[in-house]
Formats: C-alpha cells, sequence, structure tokens
C-alpha cells in the first residue's frame, strides 16, 4: 500500500534517471525531485507508476519501523478500558470473546500498514442474555476499545429502546430513528431489549425502525457500530425482521447468569464504591443471603436495589444520634441489610 512512509525514498524512472520522492498527492499523484526537475507520476494502489524503488529494504524496514509505533500508541490507549473490562465480576466467557475481537482488529490495522491484505469484517455484536448481566457495562467498555483501536472516531455510547426509535404517527419513524442513528455517529448504538422493536409483519413502525436501522449501518460501517441485546430466543424474531440483518451480526456474546459468590461480590463492591464497608456480621449474613436466594436473584439490577435499600436502612438507624464519626457512617451493619435470610 503506497502512503506517507514512501516520502523520501529514492526511485529511479523507466529513463534511468535517479530521485527522490517529495510528496504523496491526494489527486493519485507522486511528486519526484530530480537533479535538475520535479516531475509527477500517477500511482494506484500497489504501483508507483512507472518508477522503481532503488532500496524496497529501507522501506520495509520504515514500515516496520512506523508501524511498531503504532502498536505502542494502540497498547497506550488500550490498557485502561482492557483493565475495567478485565476488573468486571464474574463474564470470563464475555471477557474471552471481547479480547479476541481486540486481538483480531489490532492485526488487522498491523496488516493494513504493512501493505498487506485484510478481509472485511463487520464489528456490530449481538449481546445475548438476561438483563442485569452487565450487558450495558460490557458496552460502554466496548465503545472505547472500539475508539482506542481507531476504528470509531468519538467512541461515545448512545443508548435507546424501542421508545426513542419507534414514533406514534406513520412517517414519523424514520425520522426518530435517524435522529438517534446520527446522534450514535462516530461511536456505539447500545439497544437494549432490541426484540420489542419487531412485534410481527403487521408492526410496521418496529419494521421501519429496523430497516431504517439497516441501511444506516451499511452507510455508515465505518464509524459506527451497533450493538443490540436482549433475551436470545426472542432476538431470534428480531433478526429475521429484515432479509440484510443478519448478515451484519456476525458474533454473538453470551452473558450468563451470575452465580452467588458474584452477586455478593458486586453486592459488596456497590459499598466499598461508595466509602461503605460491612461488618463482619453483615458479611455473613449477606453471604448466606445469596447462597440460599442467588437463583432467584441472579443479576446485578438486584444487587443494586439491595445495595440502596440498606443505605437507606442505616440512614434511618443513625438519624437520631449526635455522635457521629468516620466509622459509624461508613460501617453497614447486619440490620441494616434490606432482606431476611
Amino acid at each position: 500500500m503506497i502512503d506517507d512512509s514512501y516520502i523520501g525514498q529514492p526511485v529511479e524512472n523507466k529513463q534511468g534517471e535517479q530521485g527522490e520522492i517529495l510528496s504523496i498527492g491526494p489527486a493519485n499523484t507522486i511528486r519526484v525531485r530530480f537533479k535538475e526537475r520535479i516531475a509527477t507520476y500517477t500511482k494506484d494502489s500497489f504501483d508507483l507508476g512507472g518508477l522503481r524503488l532503488l532500496n524496497p529494504e529501507m522501506l520495509q524496514k520504515g514500515k516496520q519501523e512506523k508501524c511498531q509505533e503504532e502498536i505502542n500508541a494502540i497498547n497506550a490507549r488500550l490498557k485502561d478500558p482492557l483493565h475495567e473490562l478485565s476488573a468486571l465480576t464474574g463474564l470470563a466467557g464475555v471477557k474471552t470473546q471481547i479480547e479476541d475481537i481486540v486481538c483480531q482488529v489490532k492485526n488487522a490495522r498491523i496488516r493494513k500498514m504493512m501493505g498487506l491484505k485484510v478481509p472485511t469484517t463487520t464489528r456490530h455484536l449481538l449481546f445475548l442474555g438476561n438483563p442485569g448481566t452487565g450487558k450495558t457495562t460490557v458496552a460502554r467498555i466496548v465503545a472505547r476499545l472500539y475508539n482506542a483501536l481507531g476504528i470509531l472516531s468519538k467512541g461515545h455510547l448512545v443508548e435507546a429502546d424501542r421508545s426513542q426509535l419507534v414514533a406514534a404517527y406513520t412517517g414519523q419513524t424514520a425520522i426518530k430513528t435517524r435522529k438517534v442513528l446520527e446522534k450514535a455517529l462516530g461511536g456505539v448504538l447500545f439497544i437494549d431489549e432490541a426484540y420489542a422493536l419487531y412485534h410481527g409483519d403487521r408492526d410496521e413502525y418496529g419494521v421501519e425502525a429496523i430497516d431504517t436501522i439497516t441501511k444506516f449501518m451499511e452507510d455508515h460501517r465505518d464509524d459506527l457500530v451497533v450493538i443490540c441485546a436482549g433475551y436470545e430466543e426472542r432476538m431470534k424474531g428480531f433478526l429475521e425482521a429484515n432479509p440484510g440483518l443478519a448478515s451484519r451480526f456476525k458474533t454473538n456474546i453470551h452473558f450468563e447468569d451470575y452465580d452467588w459468590e458474584n452477586l455478593y461480590t458486586i453486592f459488596e463492591g456497590f459499598f466499598l464504591e461508595n466509602d461503605y464497608c460491612l461488618s463482619e456480621d453483615a458479611k455473613a449474613y449477606a453471604q448466606t443471603y445469596f447462597r440460599k436466594t442467588g437463583n432467584h436473584h441472579a443479576n446485578a439490577r438486584d444487587a443494586r436495589n439491595l445495595f440502596e435499600d440498606s443505605v437507606y436502612r442505616q440512614a434511618r438507624r443513625l438519624n437520631d444520634l449526635t455522635n457521629l464519626d468516620v466509622e459509624r457512617l461508613s460501617t453497614i451493619e447486619k440490620n441494616d441489610l434490606a432482606f431476611d435470610v
């Protein structure tokens, strides 16, 4: 692939004149300085327009050095979002798939820089699983990772569901959906409960939204990633709503329900993140609760609700005390926990 790395390289034309490449022009041209003149040559993607490189080994070495600089820069940008992904509780399979995607995209960047062909792949994702299993959190991290890898210009996340995409009147849905898509351009559009967009062929508003999304994904495939999330079984109907939709989602990532130990870790983490700590009695009581009820409260939303209710209960207990200190304000006692074992 001809790029700016060719600038400064020695070349020879068909008449045997030797010169040096001055610039690679935007209009498919190469400017070369010879001993007494400057000439312009036409190029294409893999041809120097009749010029011959005199020292291709130096060019290759220069490309490798430039490539290594780019790899170092990408790795530096990836460090924080990858650490955030790794720090999430549970989700081992999800983490592995996301890390594999990062490796593949980085490899594609390197191949392109070295002049090798890069297979066309889609970056859109399906997140399959129950509510409260970390899908939105992971989507935010994916947006940052894609931005660090250079395949998104902004790397922000826009969240939407049927209410933000579908209008109540004929002709308005496409306009409403497009506004959301334009807001997400340069980043990730995360559609939660995406299956709700399609209630069958008679749901003309939902079909209109899906058709608009599908076309926009194709028109802006280089600077928009769409992540659709929902129950696995119900997402099958969503993918059948438009003939071209399924082909745009080649990667399915499955979010398993948390086990009780994960839920307890998430629950305790909410306290630690907000300068609270559980007393030893409260820890034991909470672990017993999650061990017994984990299968019925297998998502992080329930854990957050229990955390918030416990904070309210602690505040009520401390309300009439006058000798408050940091320890009392920070400690959650067993009786503050908003559940019974």
